[in-house]
């Protein structure tokens, strides 16, 4: 009699055990589900981050390009200026001769010229002097 109730109690606590054991492996279940929900948006973000991060290193190299083509455009117009200037500086040292030369010339001129009216007034004063004799 013992033993059978002994048994009716094994069988009793087997069943609780059993049952036990699928609630234990539904709620297993039902936390694998959420963590492998959670490890496939977790994938999801990585993979945007990564879509991200590489079109990050895309435009960082795109704007590193730039920035050398700006510096090479920047030391060629340095060059361009410089030239220019030096040019420049050659041209207003010829035009400042130049204009020397021509003012010297112009001094001459001027001094030929008041030579030439001092001379046609004396001329012309000669000629009045010999018809009046």
């Amino acid at each position: 009699d013992k033993v059978l109730e002994k048994l009716r109690q094994c069988e009793a606590e087997k069943v609780q055990i059993i049952k036990d054991h699928g609630t234990l492996m539904k709620e297993f279940n039902t936390r694998m589900q959420v963590h492998l929900e959670e490890i496939r948006l977790l994938k999801e973000v990585n993979h945007k981050l990564q879509t991200d991060m590489q079109e990050l290193r895309d435009l960082c190299c795109y704007l590193d390009d730039d920035r050398h083509k700006c510096r090479k455009l920047a030391r060629e117009w340095q060059r361009f200026g410089r030239h220019t200037a030096t040019v420049m500086r050659n041209e207003a040292t010829s035009y400042q001769e130049k204009l020397h030369i021509l003012e010297l010339r112009e001094s001459q001129i001027s001094t030929e010229n008041n030579e030439l009216k001092e001379l046609c007034l004396y001329l012309d004063q000669q000629r009045k002097t010999t018809r009046s004799a």
